[in-house]
């Protein structure tokens, strides 16, 4: 057997709920008795058989027996070692009651004060016989055995000691999965950590956004279909607009305009309240304005909305970047707050603008051609030493770009009245320019820097009074005047809308006209990560008073972002777990082998315990508890390796991408995991344990 011959001993009082110092010293005094103190911690095969028969005894004494049943103890021994040991039998006979089964009649007489002889099962003679007088009635109450649990791990910790190398690689391997699903998670609670910092790291930069369109769901229940019998017609193709035969029954999504003029009114009486939460509250309006300059050659630029995208070959540097980052360069401020300055000031007149660039003071290229610093030809125009740029950002000299000056003209300028249309003269370039001439100037008067997280492929911008007049003219010129007086004909073509072709909507925002209380969007900031559930309670607290019509739908637009991203995030974990999920079952079965095999190797053991009043129960807990360590021990070395490994990720990762503890493994997945593991061995250990349970005590013990 795997244990000492002290623990041998020992196993006899771990039924019986003996302490464990009360066991060491009761198995001392036992084996003291049999003449082997000197051996205590020896193992079983270090033993002689005359040795092993006293161990024997010794864990029969320990537990301080009334009658001990002694079955052939001299049956493999020789003659000088027979003797000792049934010596060392009458010695105990003085005190206690010794049965002796043997089929030395010899023995029996030497040793035996009373003899009775057997054969096939009934008795022959008896040299004492037991008279009715003498009987005596036992009222000793026999205590149920039971081992504890703690027992029974401390035996399989013991086997499993024996067997380091193999335990341990068991072990690593059951923790292959554990390491694979700990990583997992790590990265997904670091990538979403990371999701978190950078929303309340750009917390002032937050808008809950409200449009004046919203997405609508309309059910199939709702759709109606013509059932109506049709006339059948042969020979000929009949056309017609009745669709609802081919209609498929889906849920449709349809598109509603909403109301943000009573939702403007209500801000405006309540800003105070709003302010608590909001640093900044902007008003969008559907108009582009129109800005221009000159590139080296003379020759007009459109700066917004941008067409230097046109003007640039497919084959050339900005062949690759969207042109949408070029189309969105020239735009309002939202909140001053938000920007540090690096050069100048912030605009304060309605003709000032200020260059926005990222947090690491860069500007990405095609921004520099979208707002006419860099010509196609000469990139390097404005960079320090004529360095030569990445694709994606430039190096720039502010000396270059202060005092840089645009020309502002009104989209309402493009159009001279023939007859009872407005014609458009954009594309005359001799009236372009004389408009030019004598536009009103913007001028950049400063360069300034996000100060949080927010991504910025950097933009020219303006502040808010610069729009308002920009469409005070707009809406007071005679074209738009004309226009919103006879608002069923169009000024262009003389003809009435027919919303399809001609919308009244779109000729308005041609002409760069609108109503300054009926907003195209409305985004409310937040001045910190904390406050978007009090812009959110305001909007809410709008809707309850607003009428059905009036009411609104509004978008975090930072929460939408985060949380899809949060979602996408979480889906590939998961389907990584179910991946690496198979690899931990796979360990857990292998592990349920080695319980196995264990149950062949210790089946003497389970004998013994059997012998020594062990139940089913017990023995199964025995071999459960082998499970159970080799889980936990699992676990804890695939959460160890897996701090390990993050920790080096981590250092990587901040070194290379700037990003801290993007592994973060929380200590409740670590314990989760853990119980994972032990869970899943256990499990797997069932079927080996009841197994064990089974066996024959009596074959149990023969076995070598």
């Amino acid at each position: 057997m795997h244990q000492t011959i002290l623990s041998n001993v020992e196993i006899a009082l771990t039924l019986t709920g003996v302490s464990k110092q009360e066991r060491k010293r009761r198995a001392v005094d036992a084996l003291t008795k049999v003449g082997l103190k000197e051996h205590i911690n020896k193992k079983p095969n270090q033993l002689s058989g005359g040795q092993m028969q006293r161990v024997a005894i010794a864990r029969a004494l320990v537990n301080d027996p009334e009658i001990i049943l002694a079955d052939e103890p001299t049956g493999a021994l020789d003659s000088k070692t027979s003797v000792q040991i049934m010596d060392l039998l009458k010695e105990i006979a003085s005190d206690k009651l010794v049965i002796m089964v043997t089929h030395n009649p010899e023995l029996a007489k030497d040793y035996s004060t009373r003899i009775i002889e057997l054969k096939d099962g009934k008795i022959i003679d008896d040299s004492n016989p037991c008279k009715k007088k003498d009987e005596k009635v036992s009222e000793k109450v026999i205590k149920k055995t039971s081992m504890s649990l703690f027992s029974a791990l401390s035996l399989s910790f013991n086997n499993l000691l024996t067997k380091k190398g193999r335990t341990f690689l068991t072990a690593f391997a059951g923790s292959v999965g554990i390491i694979g699903i700990a990583l997992v998670l790590a990265l997904s609670n670091g990538v979403r950590g990371y999701i978190d910092d950078m929303q309340n790291s750009s917390s002032g930069n937050q808008a809950i956004s409200i449009k004046n369109t919203r997405t609508e769901t309309m059910d199939s229940k709702d759709v109606k279909i013509n059932t109506e019998k049709k006339e059948k017609h042969d020979n000929q193709i009949l056309a017609n607009d009745d669709i609802s035969s081919n209609l498929t029954l889906t849920t449709q999504q349809l598109t509603k305009e909403q109301n943000l003029k009573k939702l403007k009114e209500y801000i405006d009486s309540n800003k105070k309240e709003l302010e608590k939460y909001s640093s900044n509250i902007k008003y969008t309006y559907n108009v582009d304005i129109q800005l221009y300059d000159k590139n080296e050659n003379g020759e007009l630029v459109k700066i917004n909305p941008n067409e230097n995208a046109d003007d640039v070959d497919a084959s050339g540097i900005l062949s690759m970047l969207s042109t949408s980052i070029i189309k969105n360069a020239f735009v309002e401020l939202k909140n001053s707050e938000q920007y540090e300055m690096v050069s100048g000031h912030m605009p304060e007149n309605k003709n000032e603008l200020v260059l926005v660039v990222d947090k690491n003071g860069e500007i990405n290229l095609s921004t520099m051609y979208s707002l006419n610093f860099e010509n196609k030809n000469d990139i390097a125009k404005f960079m320090n030493d004529g360095e030569k740029p990445e694709l994606s950002s430039v190096k720039y000299d502010y000396n270059k770009i202060i005092g840089k000056k645009y020309k502002l003209i009104n989209a309402t300028d493009y159009y001279e009245k023939y007859g009872s249309v407005w014609i458009s003269k954009e594309n005359d370039k001799n009236y372009l320019n004389e408009l030019y001439d004598k536009a009103d100037n913007v001028e950049i008067v400063g360069i300034a820097k996000v100060k949080d997280n927010s991504s910025t492929n950097g933009f020219l911008g303006y502040n808010h009074d610069l729009f308002v007049d920009y469409v005070n003219k707009a809406n007071e010129s005679e074209i738009v005047q004309e226009q919103t007086t006879n608002k069923d004909v169009n000024v262009f073509t003389g003809l009435p809308f027919d919303n399809i072709s001609s919308k009244y909507e779109d000729n308005m925002k041609a002409l760069g006209a609108a109503s300054l209380d009926d907003p195209y969007e409305i985004s409310i900031y937040t001045k910190n990560s904390d406050s978007k559930d009090g812009i959110k309670k305001f909007l809410d607290d709008y809707n309850n008073k607003a009428s059905d019509e009036d009411k609104v739908e509004y978008v975090d637009d930072i929460e939408v972002l985060t949380s899809t991203l949060s979602d996408i995030v979480k889906m590939i974990s998961y389907v990584m777990i179910a991946f690496v999920s198979i690899s931990l079952i796979v360990a857990a079965l292998m592990i349920g082998i080695i319980t196995y095999i264990s149950v062949l190797e210790r089946t003497k053991e389970i004998g013994i315990l059997r012998a020594i009043g062990a139940s089913k129960k017990d023995v199964k807990r025995v071999f459960r508890a082998e499970t159970i360590i080799e889980g936990l021990l699992a676990g804890v070395i695939g959460i160890v390796v897996s701090y390990i490994l993050s920790a080096g990720i981590n250092i990587i990762v901040s070194l290379l991408a700037k990003i801290d503890n993007i592994m973060s493994l929380s200590i409740v997945h670590a314990i989760s995991l853990i119980l994972l593991s032990v869970g899943l061995t256990v499990i797997a250990g069932l079927g080996p344990a009841g197994l064990a349970a089974k066996k024959d005590p009596v074959e149990s013990l023969r076995t070598e």
